[in-house]
């Protein structure tokens, strides 16, 4: 039986909890809760601790408490329990019907003008499935600057959220269950660390609060290594009728790349200003951004030149050369130094009310690297050399002193009596996001026999 859920930075995560059973495979809950999970897209809802009479609380406040929330989009076997992902999988359904050319607009402004609540929430046609925009977007005046774009037939509003963020340089995150927030990721998360992972940390210092029991796993991969980041982009097509400002890129008949440096107004009547005629106007540039690392720490072993790695990305509506210029600086920074995966097992309770995906966290640990000699902090009554490492996404086991809600028609209704628990757990990843490995970690009882 498995119990756990898992949470990701700027993405759905997932969760399994299933029902237990008694030694020869026979679900012991009663039918009335053997049929809530036929129940697809309920919210599945873990609460830190346990609570009497859920059905008296406000649903807001307990979207607005729990550790976890979750949407069921998955019946096992013999309806053995619940299965599905966060919230954020919802922005996975509405996928856009037709190609959609964007003209310029907000990331945010509070209206269905904007990125956010018309190509991502799709408030205006009514397609947001109960995501809402959350307040720091507003708060943030993340009203500008304006950009326009393009989305493809087929595309996830997800995927437009991620391309959005790419190219204001923002990140993103649910709360509450439902609310959508999209900022800077300082004022998302907690960035400034206020927990400590060491293999001796078991109780909290004056301003830090220790994880307990941790044990590290570790390692560092070159083979996303990129001194180069290129971003190919679509630009729409000339029109001598349109107007362009300065800018604007276009792609002539012929096939090139042109970019407005100067607005032209209206092409009708002004045969000296079209691409190719007028430099003073318009500026040939490459169908991609591109940005370059100023100086490469490594050569290559034959001889000694430094080291040449390119990484495309794909900025699927991105329609201007500045904006594929800003995506691809944005996404050298990810790529210029080594992929650091770190995992961290530890049995704290009530993690989720400590640390959470986004947020850093500090680490000390010799043998795995995990120090940093230039930053001192007060730790325990001396000056230790804590690395800052990013949470990437967090597995949390299910445990006892939990309590599992199901919410259906509105009404939570208290399952933790029949689910079967796993003993108190978490894994935190580390570092760089993860990726799919088949090498083995290190497992702590919380997670006996994962991988």
């Amino acid at each position: 039986m498995t119990a756990r859920y898992d949470t990701r930075l700027m993405a759905p995560g997932s969760f399994t909890i299933d029902l237990d059973r008694s030694e020869k495979g026979r679900i012991l809950a009663p039918e009335h809760i053997i049929e809530m999970t036929a129940s697809a897209f309920a919210a599945v809802i873990v609460m830190p601790g346990k609570i009497t009479n859920p059905a008296k609380v406000p649903l807001a406040q307990l979207y607005a408490d729990a550790a976890y929330v979750g949407i069921h989009m998955g019946l096992p076997d013999k309806r053995g329990g619940f299965n599905g992902y966060g919230p954020a999988a919802l922005l996975k359904l509405a996928r856009q019907p037709i190609d959609q050319k964007i003209s310029k607009r907000p990331l945010y402004n509070g209206s269905s003008t904007s990125w956010l609540r018309n190509q991502v929430l799709r408030t205006g046609v009514s397609e947001n499935n109960g995501l809402v925009a959350g307040p720091i977007t507003v708060a943030n005046g993340a009203s500008t600057p304006k950009k326009g774009g393009k989305i493809p037939a087929g595309q996830e509003p997800l995927e437009t959220l991620a391309d959005v963020c790419r190219r204001y340089g923002k990140e993103w995150d649910l709360v509450d269950g439902n609310k959508l927030e999209v900022a800077e990721a300082s004022e998302l998360f907690t960035l400034t660390p206020t927990c400590v992972a060491t293999a001796k940390a078991d109780g909290d210092d004056i301003n830090l609060k220790g994880l307990v029991g941790a044990s590290f796993t570790a390692r560092k991969d070159w083979d996303e290594y990129a001194t180069e980041v290129a971003v190919p982009f679509t630009p729409p097509d000339y029109a001598f009728e349109d107007t362009y400002e300065a800018g604007d890129t276009i792609v002539h008949v012929n096939g090139t790349y042109y970019e407005c440096i100067l607005a032209n107004g209206a092409g009708t009547g002004a045969g000296t200003k079209i691409p190719g005629n007028a430099p003073s106007y318009w500026t040939e540039r490459d169908p991609y951004g591109i940005d370059t690392l100023g100086s490469v720490p490594y050569t290559n072993p034959f001889d000694g030149a430094d080291i040449i790695a390119r990484r495309v990305v794909t900025a699927r509506n991105a329609t201007t050369y500045d904006d594929a210029c800003d995506i691809a600086a944005l996404q050298l920074a990810r790529y210029d130094q080594p992929t650091s995966q770190v995992t961290l097992d530890t049995k704290t309770f009530n993690l989720s009310g400590k640390v959470r995906a986004g947020d850093n966290v500090y680490a000390f640990s010799r043998e795995h690297d995990l120090f940093d000699l230039t930053a001192q902090v007060m730790w325990r009554g001396r000056r230790a050399p804590l690395a800052a490492l990013r949470v990437q996404g967090v597995e949390t086991s299910v445990d006892p002193d939990m309590s599992v809600l199901v919410v259906v028609d509105d009404v939570p209704v208290d399952v933790s009596r029949w689910v079967g628990f796993e003993e108190r757990g978490q894994r935190l990843f580390l570092g760089s996001p993860k990726r799919r490995r088949r090498s083995g970690v290190l497992v702590s009882p919380g997670f006996a026999g994962s991988v």
